[in-house]
């Protein structure tokens, strides 16, 4: 049984039994988690750029997290049916499809605004977030290579 490293989930993996179709568990990365960036969003007012700022953020991380792991979920059935070492693996869990396209960036004003607000804040959160864009800035490579990622503005 192969779990890959995006869709390893402890209740997937708990129920799983053999013959089982793979399960469908939304593609995450240990390295950007974004349950930081839902929380402080559901913080802030409407309307407010830090909370239209968080969101997208979010969104584009998962968007990438799919998009990336199905390629190489794509590419790992088709080295399986060339005959090479993926045949020999069993597929634990696939991720969903995408139901929305890629998010739109915000204007930059509002990214500058969004990112004002947050690292104004003294809160164990604005700190998590913070350390998320820092850390997701490191690790994620752009869609676009012409242009540095945009979760790395601020």
């Amino acid at each position: 049984m192969y779990w890959y490293h995006s869709l390893r989930d402890r209740d997937a993996i708990a129920a799983w039994c053999p013959g089982a179709p793979p399960a469908l568990v939304p593609a995450h990365d240990i390295a950007t988690p974004v349950t930081a960036l839902a929380e402080l969003a559901a913080d802030e007012a409407d309307g407010s750029p830090a909370a239209a700022l968080c969101p997208y953020l979010a969104r584009e991380v998962r968007y990438r997290g799919c998009t990336s792991t199905t390629r190489h979920i794509t590419e790992l059935r088709k080295n399986a049916a060339e005959g090479g070492d993926g045949a020999y693996l069993v597929l634990g869990a696939l991720p969903p499809p995408l139901t929305r396209p890629a998010p739109q960036e915000p204007e930059e004003t509002v990214r500058r605004v969004g990112w004002l607000a947050i690292t104004e804040r003294r809160d164990v959160l604005a700190h998590r977030v913070t350390a998320f864009a820092l850390g997701a800035a490191r690790t994620m490579a752009p869609r676009d290579r012409s242009r540095r990622p945009s979760i790395g503005k601020h």
